[in-house]
């Protein structure tokens, strides 16, 4: 039978937990530091208009791999094309054959006009075609969503911003290292994801109608135990004030119990940084605003998440 982890129940009789002083620098080894500024004022986007004919064809003719691409970038929104390679064709017999199986996939989608790719590449030129962002045109949307309840209206492709674009390829390589992770890890799996905004939890509070907006919501089993996390992807460009808003109203969906009464547990939040600097100004925020309440919150870099998930969180490490 599986076990829960005790995770965040009552905590009124745990004490917070003590100052850690980093000692380290990340080394800017995270992933998720993108380099190149996107100034692109266009995407390159297909002009084949798909009809539902088509569709229905394609539909028969693509492969299970070609399928499993499109749902990825449905729900990641964006993903590199080395991202792709990491998540699809990982089986390859080496790094090169892998990345000319991704090249050749994701030429094909195009050519079908179900993806595009924005101009402009993270990494630059020199990156080769591991740098490209790809995205589902509309039509590769309509395709995904042709069998499901999901939205099946045209939608008019709007290119994102840089920020939303870095913080969105951040939140789809958290997601990718723990499918790595549980690829690797003997006993770890990966039971349910969520992405934005199948994982937003909407509550009542003071009579309004409050939405709590983690970028990602997973559960994971370990060994024998479940553990389920929020996971909020911070790239230093919010103010620690807008951080600790967003805290707060962790705290105030916990004091409605819904997750509680459905779950048995509340989930961990795991705030990850960019790097020690940022880490230790969090904690020492998030400690001082919180002392006196349930300890929710972790904040970790992108290195440490391995083995976060793969061991889960002690509550005496929470603030």
């Amino acid at each position: 039978m599986m076990k829960l982890r005790p995770n965040i129940r009552d905590q009124s009789n745990i004490p917070a937990m003590a100052a850690k002083t980093a000692n380290s620098d990340n080394n800017g080894s995270d992933y998720y530091r993108i380099p190149t500024v996107i100034k692109t004022s266009e995407a390159r986007h297909m002009t084949i208009r798909l009809s539902q004919s088509r569709l229905e064809m394609l539909r028969d003719s693509l492969t299970s791999k070609d399928k499993e691409i499109l749902a990825s970038l449905s729900s990641c929104r964006y993903l590199m094309t080395n991202q792709i390679q990491r998540l699809h064709f990982y089986k390859s017999a080496s790094q090169k054959a892998a990345m000319s199986a991704t090249t050749r996939a994701m030429k094909k989608l195009r050519l079908n006009g179900l993806v595009s790719s924005f101009e402009r590449r993270i990494g630059g030129v020199r990156a080769g075609s591991a740098s490209y962002v790809w995205h589902l045109t509309e039509g590769g949307m309509r395709f995904v969503n042709m069998n499901g309840p999901g939205d099946t209206s045209r939608k008019r492709f709007v290119e994102p911003s840089y920020s939303f674009m870095r913080h969105t390829l951040s939140v789809a390589e958290c997601y990718i290292r723990i499918v790595e992770l549980c690829r690797t890890t003997d006993k770890l799996f990966l039971k349910e994801v969520e992405f934005e905004p199948e994982c937003w939890r909407q509550y009542i509070c003071a009579g309004k109608r409050i939405s709590l907006n983690p970028d990602l919501f997973i559960v994971t089993h370990s060994d024998g135990f479940e553990d389920r996390w929020f996971i909020e992807v911070d790239l230093s460009t919010e103010s620690p004030a807008t951080i600790i808003f967003k805290c707060e109203r962790y705290h105030s969906y916990y004091n409605t119990s819904l997750e509680q009464r459905n779950n048995a547990v509340f989930p961990i939040t795991l705030w990850i940084v960019p790097d020690i600097s940022r880490k230790v100004k969090l904690e020492e925020k998030i400690k001082s605003e919180f002392s006196n309440k349930p300890k929710l919150f972790r904040v970790i870099t992108m290195d440490e998440l391995g083995e976060i998930i793969i061991n889960g969180c002690n509550p005496s490490t929470l603030y």
